[in-house]
């Protein structure tokens, strides 16, 4: 079920010169730099699958983030179960074993743990949102993948999370009371519930911010994502080019659109991750996924793979001529299958598509 939603009727078409791409550490300054010149009364909202107090940069943010809660900004943290359910190559972290956080944490958990704290001893707000019901749970099954920030008017959306650095990844981001007004109230409900399900109650949503744009989030629904049939539309209409960046190759019902659009004559360019970028584990599945699409998928559509020298590749887009997606979703089956909570922005307008397109390509 889909839940529509339409901003004002009078509001004026949004340009494609309105919007901002971001690499992340053009991220990182930026919401450092709009963080640092809040005043008393203004609002930050960040919302992150994972966290990492080990990156300098991640900690430079948290910083503005406690000067502005003491100064009397409004400021919350929206972090997913995630980030205390698996760790690095996926290895359990503490809410694996238990559903609620241990008194005595390990060092790595415990700075996250610290860290949310101090914000809310600064006068911040907090939530870990979407934590098992049970132990032993899924760490990917039921989580919020969405990534995006609100610091004022501003929004940025896409696909950086508050960790690593150096990932390739992209941000979107633009000026809009009307649309930072019902993202912030809307993000606010999912922080009082501390969850994406009790709010969001199985339906994906979409915000109409003019004829040629929306914003849709997937409520994290089983076998279900609004997303991704949009993205496989893009694809399907697409008639002279289709550029997918995703972290894995995208294989199951992706590749087949794909193929599809090659075969028809449109240039199709996958960019993803070399497999071995996957640590251990789910390197050796990922080689195993791309040999088996090796079998049955065109030779040109491997020639994009990236080295196993750059560094990993985050990003997730999908353009063509006329239109672009940008978001949180990978495009592919599996968060689908798990039930994800996402979010992304579709924009039918070739110079915004060209837009997306130059930005991926200026860090590949």
């Amino acid at each position: 079920m889909t839940e529509l939603l339409a901003r004002q009727t009078n509001s004026e078409p949004i340009s494609a010169q309105s919007f901002s791409f971001y690499d992340k550490v053009g991220y990182f300054r930026e919401l450092v730099r709009r963080i640092s010149v809040t005043v008393k009364g203004d609002r930050v909202m960040l919302v992150t699958m994972s966290f990492k107090t080990s990156i300098p940069e991640v900690n430079a943010i948290m910083e503005e983030l406690y000067t502005a809660a003491r100064r009397g900004v409004n400021v919350t943290f929206c972090v997913d179960a995630n980030a205390f359910l698996a760790g690095s190559h996926a290895t359990p972290g503490p809410l694996f074993f238990s559903t609620k956080l241990p008194k005595r944490l390990p060092s790595n958990y415990r700075a996250k743990y610290e860290a949310l704290e101090k914000l809310k001893s600064s006068g911040g707000h907090y939530a870990i949102i979407n934590r098992p019901s049970r132990p032993f749970s899924r760490p990917f099954a039921g989580r919020s993948h969405i990534k995006m920030a609100i610091i004022n008017n501003y929004i940025y959306i896409g696909g950086c999370n508050i960790n690593d650095i150096n990932h390739l990844d992209i941000m979107l981001g633009w000026n809009d009371k009307l649309t930072a007004d019902f993202l912030y109230r809307f993000t606010n409900k999912i922080v009082s519930a501390q969850s994406t399900e009790l709010i969001m109650h199985g339906r994906d949503l979409t915000y109409i911010l003019d004829p040629n744009t929306v914003i849709m989030m997937d409520s994290g629904k089983q076998r279900q994502s609004l997303i991704f049939e949009r993205a496989m539309e893009l694809i399907d209409e697409a008639q002279e080019s289709v550029m997918i960046a995703c972290q894995y190759f995208p294989n199951s019902v992706t590749a087949k659109h794909l193929i599809k659009a090659h075969k028809r004559g449109v240039k199709v360019t996958i960019i993803y991750n070399h497999p071995s970028k996957h640590g251990i584990l789910h390197s050796a599945l990922q080689h195993l996924v791309v040999l088996r699409e090796r079998s049955r998928t065109p030779p040109a559509l491997f020639k994009e793979q990236l080295p196993k020298s750059t560094p990993f590749l985050h990003a997730k887009l999908v353009a063509t001529e006329k239109a672009a997606i940008i978001g949180s979703h990978n495009y592919v089956t599996a968060g689908v299958n798990f039930g994800t909570a996402e979010i992304a922005l579709l924009r039918h307008d070739a110079e915004f598509a060209r837009q997306a397109v130059s930005a991926l390509k200026m860090q590949t």
